[in-house]
């Protein structure tokens, strides 16, 4: 039994290293820059304000129609814009900051506002690339397998296609970032309370950020041009015959309906009417319940699709094992990449430095003051009340699981 699960082991790990290329070159990229940012916290002195100041007067000064406050989530939030309502959330930590490399995270932020410009078509656009590079990426890596699993040509072809749309997303968030990055600078320059170091170390911290979305896209691009080696790998993997399912995985199914069923239920009453969000309570419950349900059932449908894909290997059910495996893909990645991520974090941890003196900066961060009112600013609230309709529409590719279970169901009443 070990034999085989090594022989299993080493046909698929070059498929597995193939999925997980975009992931691994920006690992690297996330490394360096983490190194970047703890050199330049220690080189420079803390500048007059934290960066949530400077975005406020930033915005005063130009009359962005944007607006700035600290992120809802202060565990799980990070650093970003909000198109569609013009908001600009920073961790409270980024917030309280004073450094160059903090500045720049800000003036980043305000330059994705710049690049949509008040435009209707981008603020939709934009979000919906993003949207697109986590589906097509997650929908490249579950064909990619079962292409393998049935050596398919028709799943081969259909990862290739997914393979595309994940490059142009990729290519599209490259050009966002890249423009956000140098509209970012020129609002530093003009601030005029950065020296010329200063200004050079926002700048580092502007490309190694920026190399993070080029390494994804990078590998991305190279999965695409060397996609005849990748085929190759595929075949390699392939060991597959028709079996019944065994007594063990029809009750390993059974068992696993009703969070399936349950699931549905949750995905379509949230697409038809959003529940609403008027509290920083329900905001926490509404986030950690999706978290929980979606790494519940991608597990759940991870096991289906494991247990039940060599009952049969007609088309259809070869496309309805296509679509289960799409949201099994997140969850059993973030599994998977915990025995690549937890000794690299400890590794880091022990070689980087504190950085400046912890008792400077503990006294100054206390000093900076975040937004008080609303622990939820407004615009949080109307994106998550009325969220856009490409966003609520999307989330029924959580329950792209339901063809193949509707099939078994099927199959089973009809033997």
């Amino acid at each position: 039994m070990l034999s085989d699960l090594a022989a299993t082991t080493a046909r698929w790990l070059p498929l597995i290293a193939v999925i997980s290329l975009p992931f691994l070159l920006s690992l690297v990229a996330v490394l360096w820059q983490r190194y970047q940012l703890n050199r330049l916290e220690k080189e420079y002195a803390p500048l007059p304000v934290g960066t949530g100041r400077f975005v406020e007067d930033v915005i005063a000064r130009k009359l962005l129609p944007v607006d700035v406050g600290v992120h809802p989530d202060p565990h799980g939030g990070a650093d970003g814009y909000w198109p569609g309502v013009g908001f600009i959330a920073l961790t409270e930590g980024t917030w309280k900051k004073r450094y160059p490399s903090s500045w720049a995270v800000g003036a980043h932020e305000l330059g994705h506002s710049i690049n949509i410009g008040g435009s209707a078509m981008l603020e939709t656009m934009l979000p919906m690339a993003r949207l697109t590079y986590t589906w097509s990426g997650q929908a490249f890596a579950a064909m990619l397998m079962v292409s393998a699993l049935y050596a398919s040509p028709t799943a081969l072809w259909a990862a290739f296609v997914m393979a595309l749309v994940a490059l142009v997303g990729s290519a599209v968030i490259l050009a966002d970032e890249g423009m956000a990055s140098v509209h970012g600078y020129r609002l530093l320059q003009e601030d005029g309370r950065l020296d010329d170091s200063q200004l050079e170390a926002a700048r580092e911290s502007l490309v190694g950020s920026f190399s993070v979305y080029l390494s994804q896209f990078l590998g991305r691009l190279g999965i695409v041009l060397c996609w005849f080696g990748v085929s190759g790998v595929v075949s390699g993997a392939h060991q597959f015959q028709v079996t019944a399912a065994s007594t063990g995985a029809m009750w390993m199914t059974v068992v696993l309906f009703p969070i399936f069923v349950l699931r549905i239920a949750h995905v379509l009453s949230q697409v038809l009417a959003p529940m609403p969000v008027k509290s920083e309570f329900r905001l926490a419950s509404v986030v950690n319940e999706e978290g929980r349900w979606e790494f519940l059932t991608g597990i759940a449908v991870a096991l289906l699709v494991w247990n039940m894909h060599a009952v049969s290997d007609h088309p259809a059910f070869i496309g309805a094992v296509m679509l289960a495996a799409v949201p099994a893909v997140g969850p059993v990645a973030a599994l998977g990449r915990i025995p690549v991520l937890l000794p690299v974090l400890l590794a880091v941890r022990s070689l980087l430095d504190e950085g400046p003196d912890n008792e400077i900066v503990g006294q100054w961060m206390r000093e900076e003051q975040v937004p008080g009112g609303s622990a939820i600013p407004a615009p949080v609230l109307a994106f998550y009340n009325r969220p856009p309709l490409y966003l609520r529409y999307s989330w029924l590719l959580k329950i792209s699981f339901l063809p193949l279970l509707v099939g078994l169901v099927a199959s089973l009443l009809a033997g």
